[in-house]
């Protein structure tokens, strides 16, 4: 499967003019999901990228190879701006490449697990004519995949966050749901005084009629009618997920699992992964960071609330196209501290940045916004706007500072930092 857009085919293909259809550049007609499909999905409408296929008009031009991409909200493009999340920006490396035929449609959706995510393909995906499914997993799914109401819900009286999931027996995925005509009667009968058999017999989470019966702020360690209390929450996850990419490896030509690194003992890739069909391959991502991410390069990697920067996204976007195309790996995006040289460096130790009332930052003579100093707590995590950014200026010194700058910075660059004395 590797090398699946291969440079000649796409030169091929580009030579007859065939090229990608935009997703917002005619009025799609958009795929419409029954009420019992909303009832099992819960919600889908969290995705706000142009490329969200709601968006995308699902007939496909002759010649076009389509990729769909499934994930939640990092994938979804949360905290980053329209055309910035990777499915997006795959799809503008390969322009980048001279590529032209190939569209990318995002079915990610905020707060979504792994099943929900299958569900929308069986209940929507499938008329996109997809070419090439990438699934995205990560490992903190198995939670939201093995009970009906979503995690940070359980606390949260009246959450509308409800939905179906699956099971695994006899070697088949087979549906749960929820009773209730419609997902607003769902709701409504779910957080209603009366126990529910379905919620007491498939959801890790504690049922409802159990957890009144607690005092506020404490919490049932789990659910003692569950129906599969013989394994982990992973292990019973994971033989879902296996279920998943075989079912999908049936009906799309290629199918590509990626992969969070940090599954503990490998139980992703050899539960998941070992013995699927030829058209199925595993991408365990080095873009998101993983094993032995040092502490003080978290900041480049995750946007103000925890999910993917814009510089994770284009990482991610390099990642998938080097691997569909066979080409090497590049060099992710990083940043590394430049010790002072010259006359900076023969000074020796300076004062610290606290000393100073206004920090000025210049860059080629013209000048920009001023530079924010951090608390010595908020050392290992250096904030900076999630979109916008061609780089990111950091300064090593007692107080820690940031700065994302709209151009890029190379070596040899000359970079003027004005320091006014004065109480801050």
């Amino acid at each position: 499967m590797r090398g699946l857009v291969t440079r000649s085919a796409a030169a091929c293909l580009a030579a007859v003019g065939l090229a990608v259809v935009s997703a917002t550049a005619a009025q799609p007609d958009p795929v419409r999901l029954s009420a019992g499909q909303m009832k099992d999905l819960g919600w889908v409408h969290a995705n706000e990228q142009s490329d969200f296929f709601l968006r995308v008009d699902p007939a496909k031009a002759p010649g076009v190879l389509r990729i769909g991409v499934f994930g939640e909200s990092n994938a979804a493009g949360v905290e980053v701006g329209d055309g910035e999340a990777f499915p997006a920006m795959l799809e503008r490396e390969f322009r980048r490449r001279g590529v032209r035929n190939v569209q990318v449609v995002s079915f990610a959706v905020g707060g979504y697990g792994a099943h929900q995510s299958h569900m929308l393909w069986r209940a929507a995906a499938r008329d996109y004519g997809l070419d090439v499914v990438v699934f995205c997993f990560r490992q903190f799914l198995p939670e939201r995949d093995t009970a009906f109401l979503t995690p940070w819900s359980v606390d949260r009286g009246r959450s509308e966050e409800l939905h179906s999931r699956y099971v695994a027996e006899g070697g088949r995925l087979r549906l749960v749901a929820l009773p209730g005509a419609d997902r607003e009667d769902m709701v409504r009968r779910y957080w209603s005084w009366l126990p529910d058999w379905t919620e007491a017999r498939y959801s890790r989470i504690a049922p409802r009629f159990l957890r009144r019966l607690l005092p506020r702020g404490r919490q049932w360690v789990s659910n003692p009618f569950y129906h599969d209390r013989g394994r982990t929450v992973l292990e019973e996850a994971l033989e879902t997920y296996r279920l998943i990419v075989q079912d999908l490896s049936r009906s799309v030509p290629a199918v590509v699992v990626w992969h969070d690194p940090r599954w503990p003992d490998e139980a992703f890739r050899k539960t998941v992964l070992l013995g699927q069909a030829d058209n199925v391959q595993g991408l365990e991502s080095r873009a998101i960071g993983g094993r032995g991410l040092r502490s003080d390069l978290r900041s480049l990697f995750t946007a103000a609330n925890g999910h993917f920067s814009a510089v994770t996204h284009r990482n991610v976007a390099r990642e998938l196209f080097a691997f569909l195309t066979g080409d090497p790996v590049p060099a992710l995006e990083s940043y590394r501290w430049v010790e002072p040289r010259g006359a900076a460096a023969a000074r020796g130790a300076v004062r610290p940045l606290s000393a100073y009332g206004r920090v000025r930052l210049s860059l080629a003579g013209r000048g920009l916004l001023s530079l924010h100093p951090l608390p010595a707590r908020a050392r290992a995590d250096l904030p900076f706007g999630p979109g916008g950014a061609a780089s990111l200026l950091l300064l090593r010194s007692p107080q820690p500072l940031s700065y994302a700058l709209d151009s890029p910075l190379t070596d040899g660059e000359t970079l003027a930092i004005e320091l006014a004395s004065g109480r801050r």
